[in-house]
């Protein structure tokens, strides 16, 4: 009985076992059936074209050995809205094929607005910048001598309100950040550089307003355009920038322009022309490019520090605090120099005649009120349509539009114009001109070839740098590592359980004070490689200009 029940109990497992087995492998075949469905059956029902328009295509449905999904298919692509199709299927496949189209035409009615919007401001600069000039020589003729410190000191209190007010809506619409304003504005900030901007900014100006009415105004371009050399001066001694042959061979043409136009004035060619005059507009250029190495130097520290771009408002507003703290100081000293005695009452005369119409002994201050409105509206204009055409396309073109001024300037100086009537300009100062114009365009242009090369070599920074001022050719990474791997410190660790190998891996970033710095292509150290690439492709340059 004993072994019966046995035999009995042992089939009866063996069958629950038999028919567990055949579960599993039923619910196995299910699965693989069901993912082969999934694969070979259920393929998309609608594809996407170039342009974006949603269309049937027979490719997507060619599977035969499924008829649910050829029917559905036959039914898609004759348009049938029949239950068996569902409502997103239908939705796609009814959607009109235009979307394409009409999304091509909101892009071309797009692009044509921005061209349009661009021309609009490359014609606002060209047209208020050249007009600027004619309107600052009107407005220094009935200032006479009061037109140095006076417009200076004015300027500044403008450049005040309109920059920190543009500064702080910016700040409260959250274009710029509390970080931004901290790099400037706090303890260690970059506030100092600006100080010393601003005293370069009401220099500048305080130089070129008082030789402004003695010099006409294609002489006065001509001077300006001095600022180019000067500027590659500073930057060379305080940026530490290399440049190419072919923008040498620019500022040499651009010296040999401003030579020229020296040598038409020392022999006498302009009656309306003072050589000191003008050699003093040539020189304020020198402070004026100082002021925007100063400033480039506060991008460049600021993008090195976070990777970003820092605005452009908050240097110009915290220069222009500075400014008017360095405006009456600055013009009282010049003007005390240049003459002594009775400085405290010619200061008074200067401000009554610019607001009071107040006659003196020297100028009868006519039109003084109102020329000089009509002067600071023309250069505010200017100002704003700088920065949108800056932001708009390129600072590039922002550059050529800017050096357009001086040929429309000099064309527009030959009009008879109220209180300074029109003016002859000899062969000799067109050429001057144009030959300046051709070695700044040039300068330019060796900007451009310098900036792509150095972008295309900081894909491979560490490879090669550039060096040899001013000179411009590759040099291998390693050569120029030579000095810094002398420099390092032997800090192996004195331990058996070590190899010589591994020795050397702990000890390598072990180095004197340079220990983590980085060699950039332009030869800069930093503490990232990765600050190289940003470094050079965002502002190593800064070429929004900085109009004052």
């Amino acid at each position: 009985m004993a072994s019966g029940a046995a035999s009995s109990s042992e089939k009866s497992s063996f069958g629950g076992a038999k028919r567990r087995f055949r579960l599993v492998s039923g619910f196995a075949l299910c699965c693989r059936l069901s993912a082969a469905y999934r694969r070979f059956c259920l393929v998309p029902l609608y594809t996407l074209d170039r342009n974006d328009d949603f269309q049937l295509t027979e490719e997507s449905y060619s599977i035969p050995s499924c008829p649910v999904n050829s029917q559905m298919t036959d039914r898609l692509l004759k348009n049938d809205r029949s239950p068996l199709a569902a409502p997103a299927l239908q939705r796609n496949a009814t959607m009109p094929p235009s979307v394409g189209e009409a999304r091509a035409q909101e892009d071309a009615a797009k692009y044509r607005h921005d061209q349009l919007v661009i021309s609009l401001l490359m014609l606002a600069v060209i047209i208020t910048g050249s007009t600027d000039v004619v309107a600052g020589k009107i407005r220094a003729q009935p200032l006479g001598p009061y037109s140095g410190f006076v417009t200076a000191i004015a300027n500044a209190v403008v450049y005040f309100v309109i920059y920190t007010s543009v500064c702080l809506y910016r700040y409260t619409m959250g274009y710029i950040t509390k970080q931004q304003v901290n790099f400037i504005w706090s303890r260690g900030g970059e506030w100092r550089l600006l100080a010393i901007a601003g005293l370069c900014d009401v220099m500048g100006q305080i130089l070129q307003f008082i030789g402004q009415p003695y010099v006409s105004v294609m002489v006065y371009q001509l001077m300006l355009q001095a600022q180019v050399p000067f500027t590659a001066l500073w930057s060379a001694t305080l940026l530490h920038v290399k440049y190419v042959a072919v923008e040498l061979v620019g500022l040499l043409v651009v010296i040999l322009g401003s030579a020229t136009a020296f040598m038409q004035l020392s022999q006498g060619g302009v009656s309306s022309t003072n050589i000191p005059m003008a050699t003093l507009v040539c020189l304020s250029t020198a402070c004026t490019a100082m002021s925007f190495t100063l400033k480039e130097m506060v991008f460049r520290r600021y993008t090195a520090k976070y990777g970003d771009g820092l605005d452009i408002f908050v240097v110009n507003s915290g220069a222009s605090v500075f400014s008017l703290c360095w405006s009456l100081p600055v013009s009282s000293v010049i003007e005390w120099l240049r003459q002594p005695a009775g400085f405290g009452e010619r200061l008074e005369d200067g401000f009554f005649c610019l607001v009071a119409d107040r006659p003196t002994e020297l100028t009868s201050c006519r039109y003084a009120t109102v020329t000089y409105v009509v002067y600071m509206s023309l250069n505010i204009f200017y100002n704003i349509s700088v920065y949108a055409l800056v932001a708009k396309h390129s600072a590039l073109l922002t550059f050529v539009c800017m050096k357009l001024t001086a040929p429309l300037a000099a064309i527009l100086s030959l009009v008879p114009w109220p209180l300074i009537g029109s003016s002859r300009i000899p062969s000799t100062e067109w050429v001057a001109l144009a030959v300046i114009l051709a070695g700044v365009f040039l300068f330019r242009h060796g900007n451009h070839v310098k900036d792509k090369v150095m972008a295309d070599a900081s894909v491979s920074a560490t490879e090669w740098m550039l060096c040899c001022f001013p000179l411009f050719h590759k040099k291998q990474y390693q050569q120029a590592l030579v000095a810094e791997e002398e420099e390092e410190v032997d800090s192996k660790l004195e331990t058996p359980l070590l190899g010589h190998d591994m020795q050397r891996s702990v000890s390598a970033p072990a180095r004197g004070l340079q220990s983590k710095m980085y060699v950039c292509p332009d030869g800069r150290r930093v503490c990232c490689p990765s600050q190289c690439n940003r470094m050079e492709m965002t502002l190593c340059r800064c070429e929004a200009p900085f109009i004052m």
